[in-house]
């Protein structure tokens, strides 16, 4: 063999082994740019917000209402998003304090992010109102209706009665059915504004048909102990019934202290307090406690079986008030973000609906985002929730 004929095999060799080479190079160059290509091809995402306390003493009622949002998000997007948009929740600790509310409607805005479920405090959406305004973002609250709110035609809307109607409600029962005239209210400063503005609603509403005034007692669960000294200042007023402004724990050790002070007395509470903690923590204390309640856990209905199934397997414990309330906000919104998109008049959208068909019958939705809905009336007994007749 001739070193010519030597040279012409080692070519040969040479280009099949730089000819597989290229071929390895044009099929990742092929697969780059097609991953690039479906990349770019895929929908943005759209995105919803949610503001809730996700800490503290009303943590669990936030928890609950953001896991009725994600379940909402979810079969949204299981059914292929909006227009194949899929969608993305931006959440707000709302417990962390209102200054951080004006920070995450500015990234809403930078983010085109038309709505929020939340807040779910009065004084959380009192403050985010203003700066909903500025942004442009509509807010949805599952558990909020402050006065100041109700009946104006602003961004605000909400799933909620108003104070007034459902202290309005309660006090119309204690007295007329149940026949209690001296009640006393004990508010927790901790809800804010909103506790005061309901214990003001509910002495106004007595104010009516009782010659003396409703006396109001205040503490704060955030300071030390103090479920012994405020009930025992209750019980030193003689009252005939007690109405607790304040969340499940609290509550709880309410009743537990009301007890030992030896004042048994019928006792109301708030949508607030109920969740499975309430009859946690307060055990015997809590039976016969009864409150006027915007969410039936026993509610007939398959759609509501179904949901409660769903919320379950999802989040392994019962839906509440707060998640019901969440999911069919959540609903709501995703529904009108639907009809409007890529247009973002989510407010003129909502305006228009006036009913939608919640997990717990039709909800009927004013022009101005005021909600009228049934309420329940609810009691404790024998450690569950049950419907009063």
């Amino acid at each position: 063999m001739t070193f010519g004929t030597m040279a012409i095999r080692f070519t040969l060799s040479d280009r099949r082994k730089l000819r597989r080479i290229i071929s390895v190079v044009l099929m990742v160059m092929a697969m780059g740019a097609a991953g690039a290509w479906v990349q770019y091809s895929r929908p943005s995402p759209l995105y919803l917000g949610f503001i809730g306390p996700l800490a503290g003493g009303y943590g669990d009622v936030g928890q609950a209402a953001r896991n009725g949002t994600i379940l909402a998000i979810e079969e949204c997007n299981n059914d292929g998003g909006i227009e194949d948009h899929p969608v993305e929740l931006l959440i707000d600790d709302e417990s962390a304090g209102t200054s951080r509310i004006a920070d995450f409607l500015s990234t809403m805005a930078r983010k085109h992010a038309p709505a929020t479920v939340g807040p779910m405090t009065s004084e959380g959406a009192l403050f985010a109102s203003i700066e909903s305004q500025r942004n442009g973002i509509v807010l949805f609250s599952p558990t909020a209706g402050p006065d100041e709110l109700t009946g104006r035609d602003d961004l605000f809307f909400h799933l909620y009665p108003s104070c007034t109607q459902l202290m309005d409600q309660l006090a119309r029962y204690m007295y007329s059915w149940r026949r209690l005239a001296r009640p006393a209210v004990i508010v927790d400063d901790s809800l804010g504004n909103f506790g005061l503005q309901m214990a003001g609603d509910f002495a106004k509403a007595y104010a009516l048909s009782v010659s003396e005034p409703v006396r109001i007692i205040r503490y704060s669960s955030a300071s030390e102990g103090p479920f012994r000294d405020t009930a025992q200042r209750a019980a030193s007023v003689n009252p005939d019934s007690i109405l607790i402004l304040a969340g499940p724990q609290q509550t709880a050790m309410l009743c537990q202290y009301l007890k030992r002070a030896g004042c048994n007395v019928p006792v109301a509470a708030t949508e607030l307090a109920a969740s499975d903690e309430l009859v946690a923590y307060g055990g015997s204390a809590v039976e016969g406690l009864f409150f006027y309640h915007s969410f039936d856990r026993y509610y007939p209905s398959e759609r509501y079986e179904s949901f409660r199934l769903r919320f379950r397997r999802r989040f392994g414990r019962e839906s509440t008030f707060a998640a019901v309330h969440a999911y069919d906000a959540a609903r709501i919104l995703l529904t009108a973000i639907a009809e409007k998109h890529p247009k973002t008049d989510i407010r003129q959208a909502l305006s228009e609906m006036r009913f939608f068909e919640g997990v717990q019958g039709r909800i009927a939705i004013s022009g101005t985002g005021d909600v009228h809905r049934e309420l329940f009336l609810s009691t404790v007994r024998n450690g569950a929730f049950r419907a009063m007749d």
